[in-house]
């Protein structure tokens, strides 16, 4: 029927093809996140948007959810980094005395 030009049945075929999407976009200015304080800070507005009715308890879910995976992300690279330096540090050392 839709190949007819059943105004109805493309209508149908077309909400089987190319389904509403069921969550909109979210707009809500955050600082950069850079750091780990830039992420607790972004954490807090997303907080105060919830409590003001900016954006509903879902969207801050899921916005919270993208700034924790921030958090976890710099602190594992600040966390390498720290090791990396450790390493080098203690290699220098065994350079210059030799292993005890």
């Amino acid at each position: 029927m839709a190949l007819k030009g059943d105004p109805r049945a493309i209508r149908l075929c077309m909400e089987r093809l190319y389904p509403a999407r069921r969550d909109g976009y979210v707009q809500i200015s955050l600082p950069g996140t850079q750091t780990l304080a830039d992420v607790s800070a972004s954490s807090a507005k997303v907080l105060h948007g919830v409590s003001r009715g900016q954006i509903t308890p879902m969207e801050g879910e899921t916005i919270s959810g993208i700034l924790e995976d921030r958090r976890r992300l710099i602190e594992t690279v600040e966390l390498a980094t720290r090791i990396e330096k450790l390493e080098q540090s203690d290699a220098g050392k065994d350079q210059q005395g030799g292993e005890q």
